[in-house]
């Protein structure tokens, strides 16, 4: 599809990185890139989607910095964002991180290349097994809202009523018991490549001294699929695989052996559950899964009216200005004073309470 045209443009390898919240984060357990992977959205959302697909975790996905990066206004990039939020793509997540002893709320956009629905985002959000979530049909079954109908089969013939004569002559003598020739069968589309293999498959992108071949990837997926369980990140097994190589490489499967092998992080200790919750999209208020339908609240989507603060009367203001201004002309006496006392060689200063217009004696000195 041509939407690449409109507004992407050759990225460079450095992608400005986020400081504090709304970095990118990509949901774990995605396939390989495909060309048809945002066919069914705007052609602009699409071209966005495929520039933040190819952005490493961490970078700055927010409405500024993308339209800092692409040639497109901060308004056309946020009506992108939105989009890609609706149909499943995008979702804005609130996290609590603890940090040198403190805990600081941080905000990060997570990305899928594959469409989901709220049911599965709702339990991405609270840590449960996405697997067991039964998606949503997409594509024109979701356009339409009803499943496809099958075909109705063809209507049989009716029995003739005539006869056929008792000494029928064939046309063909050659050929009096015909076989009816049968259908070829429907190809079967392959199976989809774990994660483990589509990131040794993309590994010569990165660096095309290291493009290994099916047979590699075959037998290296376990090694790498042990680093994804151990909670690597693509990026950060691509830059073990890629970095420090010689000019020139002879055995890219070998040199990939070794260091999955030799470099394998350790098991990380069990952590506590991570806070999180969703953010709306478009004005950014936290809430409930279940209550951000699509990642937008019930104000955005048209569903309630947003509540406002009434304005106060012009005769309430007045009353609040003269009550302020008597205030500040009235003396207010200090609520705790202090009265030095001498004695002998020391000063010691008696606190007294409340001042209610009688003056405390003060304490004789301790002996």
């Amino acid at each position: 599809m041509a939407v690449a045209k409109l507004i992407y443009v050759a990225p460079s390898s450095d992608y400005p990185m986020a400081v504090s919240g709304f970095g990118k984060r990509s949901v774990p357990g995605q396939g390989p890139r495909r060309t048809t992977d945002f066919e069914a959205l705007p052609p602009v959302a699409a071209a966005v989607a495929a520039y933040i697909d190819r952005m490493p975790d961490g970078a700055d996905v927010s409405i500024k910095g993308l339209s800092a990066q692409l040639p497109r206004g901060q308004a056309s990039i946020g009506t992108a964002l939105r989009e890609l939020s609706r149909a499943g793509h995008l979702r804005r997540i609130r996290e609590r991180v603890a940090t040198e002893g403190a805990s600081r709320w941080v905000t990060h956009t997570h990305f899928s290349r594959t469409a989901h629905d709220d049911e599965w985002w709702t339990a991405y959000v609270e840590g449960r097994d996405v697997n067991a979530c039964p998606q949503e049909p997409r594509g024109e079954e979701a356009d339409s809202g009803e499943p496809a109908a099958p075909e109705d089969p063809a209507p049989e013939d009716p029995a003739p009523e005539d006869p056929a004569p008792e000494d029928p002559v064939p046309d063909d003598p050659v050929s009096e018991d015909p076989v009816a020739p049968t259908a070829p069968a429907a190809p079967t589309a392959p199976p989809a490549p774990s994660e483990a293999y589509a990131l040794l498959a993309e590994l010569g992108l990165a660096d095309s001294r290291m493009s290994l071949s099916a047979a590699d990837c075959t037998a290296l997926a376990p090694l790498a699929a042990e680093w994804l369980r151990r909670g690597s990140t693509r990026d950060l097994i691509i830059h073990a695989l890629t970095a420090g190589l010689p000019p020139v490489v002879h055995s890219p499967r070998r040199i990939a052996e070794i260091r999955l092998t030799d470099k394998l992080p350790p098991v990380l200790p069990p952590r506590r559950p991570t806070i999180r919750m969703l953010e709306c999209t478009i004005c950014r208020v936290p809430g409930r899964a279940e209550a951000l339908r699509g990642g937008e609240c019930a104000a955005c989507r048209g569903d309630r009216q947003p509540q406002h603060t009434p304005a106060l009367r012009p005769e309430t203001v007045r009353q609040y200005a003269e009550e302020a201004r008597r205030a500040a002309k009235a003396p207010t006496p200090p609520a705790w004073g202090r009265i030095p006392q001498i004695s002998g060689q020391r000063h010691e200063l008696v606190l007294r309470g409340p001042f209610d217009g009688r003056p405390r004696q003060p304490q004789p000195p301790s002996q």
